[in-house]
């Protein structure tokens, strides 16, 4: 997989990606209630006649919502799909969601001892039984693992997940203007996170770091966090705007994204993007066919493997 997207970033082909195309589309929502799997539901194939090149899950949907992704993974691989995932874990700290600012869960996290730590390990044990059903047969009848993308703690120079670097909003007043999580803790939890799936087995995991709006935060902020010390495949930008925005947005921040791949050797992706209030606030209809069209095939957007929607 990484071979492939390597090529695909260095040619003048991107890869067009869709969020959760066969699990909730505009006229379904499949096996959300783990009532049945429907196949070939996909609104990006009730749109064009194709599947998208590229699918994106969240663990958070099977973890804490229990809805089984199985079937939904190993469709979107059969299709041809690549298949990524994020995970907007619970502060384990806490055990708030995903946007609990408060306590010092990463400093938890790397604590033995700790509700932190048990409650991380807990989860990412969870996890890894789910990637251990993501599976295919070979035309030999070996039966593999689905190489899966793993856009693991993005947009951490934001505020909004306890893994980034907001302040603690909820804490005693000795932790108040502290970060919930540290860049040194953050990029340890990612270097542990990563060898606890090495250590159970998992070959099959790329691991993707996604900065939130680069643009926004700067070159020296995005550089900042990348855990330099793990291993990290790709870099891409999770970057939404507003509509009259998109395509000077998207151009300065490939720009960044293609230079720090390029220093890092990295392979380039627009990891996540849109429009600020999502697709239904655009008055045209056609909005991906110009706007997100003209924005991913021009300048260094055309180093991107892929594109994810």
């Amino acid at each position: 997989l990484k071979s492939a997207l390597t090529k695909v970033a260095n040619s003048d082909v991107i890869l067009f990606g869709h969020e959760e195309d066969n699990l909730k589309g505009q006229h379904f929502w499949n096996n959300y209630d783990n009532e049945g799997f429907t196949a070939d539901m996909s609104d990006c194939y009730n749109s064009t006649g194709a599947y998208p090149a590229v699918v994106g899950y969240d663990f958070t949907t099977t973890v804490y919502d229990g809805i089984d992704l199985t079937d939904h993974v190993k469709e979107a691989y059969s299709h041809g799909s690549v298949i990524t995932f994020d995970f907007r874990a619970n502060n384990p700290a806490t055990k708030g969601p995903y946007d609990n600012i408060s306590g010092t869960p990463c400093q938890e996290i790397l604590t033995e001892g700790t509700d932190g730590h048990s409650n991380w390990y807990e989860d990412l044990d969870k996890v890894a039984d789910k990637l251990s059903n993501y599976t295919y047969t070979t035309d030999e009848g070996i039966t593999e693992r689905i190489p899966i993308i793993f856009r693991f703690f993005h947009e951490a120079q934001g505020g909004w997940y306890w893994w980034g670097s907001g302040n603690n909003s909820a804490t005693s007043a000795a932790h108040a203007n502290e970060p919930t999580c540290k860049t040194e803790h953050y990029q340890r939890v990612w270097l542990n996170t990563q060898n606890y799936f090495t250590e159970k087995g998992f070959d099959n995991i790329l691991w993707l770091y996604a900065p939130a709006s680069p643009i926004s935060y700067g070159r020296e902020k995005v550089l900042e966090r990348l855990p330099t010390e793990a291993t990290v495949d790709l870099i891409g930008m999770d970057q939404y705007t507003k509509q009259g925005e998109y395509v000077q947005w998207m151009k300065a921040n490939c720009d960044m994204i293609a230079s720090i791949a390029e220093e890092h050797d990295l392979i380039p992706t627009i990891a996540e993007t849109g429009l600020d209030d999502g697709y239904q606030t655009t008055n045209s209809s056609m909005w991906y066919y110009s706007e997100f069209t003209k924005a991913i095939t021009h300048g260094n957007c055309t180093k991107m493997a892929y594109a994810l929607t």
